[in-house]
């Protein structure tokens, strides 16, 4: 598989740590998770009691990598720190060596994101304007309040 890191030109190469099989790259040295193994790589470090980081991490936007097994463009997902690219249809995850350090130290935030900004994700994937989400969201928690 191709790195999706921009300008690399290198290749994923399989290998095997903390009990999966992950791929990196033989250039940069990010590396490329498939679904669900980032959450089993992280377990060798901490225990994170917030639950698996994979399921609570936030889409941040469109990302402008190419995923290098389904080949679709992958979107960036994570926190305002710690953001990386993440296929929506197969779910893997590319994470620069960099970033793989600091999570492997730091454990995520345990919570993915505001109240707020969560009601207004959830309009915007429902496909809601993105300027209507904001001030509905606002509307919405002053309802509830």
């Amino acid at each position: 598989m191709q790195c999706p890191a921009l300008a690399c030109g290198g290749k994923l190469v399989a290998e095997r740590a903390h009990g999966i099989t992950i791929d990196r790259c033989d250039r940069c040295s990010g590396v490329w998770f498939d679904a669900e193994e980032l959450d089993r790589w992280l377990a060798t470090f901490y225990a994170d009691a917030a639950g698996p980081v994979e399921h609570r991490m936030p889409r941040r936007g469109y990302g402008g990598h190419p995923c290098p097994r389904c080949h679709d463009m992958m979107d960036a997902a994570g926190w305002t720190d710690l953001v990386f690219d993440r296929c929506p249809l197969c779910h893997g995850l590319f994470v620069q060596s960099r970033k793989l350090t600091s999570l492997e130290s730091d454990p995520p935030p345990a919570h993915s994101m505001s109240t707020t900004l969560r009601i207004k994700e959830l309009m915007v994937e429902a496909g809601a304007d993105i300027l209507a989400a904001s001030g509905i969201a606002v509307l919405v928690l002053r309802l509830l309040a």
